[in-house]
């Protein structure tokens, strides 16, 4: 009978990478209003509502306030929309 008298192998840490990480969640820095949505969408659609958005003389941001607003309202929604 043969008796292995070395060390076992031992498992190696895995390498950090570098790159981007996700930002933890945390207070927002102080006067900054915190992320209410995203949307992912194409190039192309993400062109169409840049475009639209400019074609109302406003941002992306309003824009999509304003249409959510008006759509809220039109299927009965009554509650007051807050201060964004």
């Amino acid at each position: 009978m043969t008796v292995d008298l070395e060390d076992p192998p031992m498992a190696k840490k895995a390498k950090r990478v570098e790159g981007p990480t996700r930002k933890k969640p945390g207070p927002e820095p102080s006067g900054r209003l915190p992320v209410a949505l995203t949307v992912k969408g194409s190039p192309e659609w993400k062109e169409w509502i840049e475009e639209g958005a400019k074609f109302c003389l406003t941002d992306v941001s309003k824009l999509v306030d304003i249409a959510v607003t008006r759509y809220l309202k039109e299927q009965g929604f009554t509650n007051t929309r807050p201060e964004r």
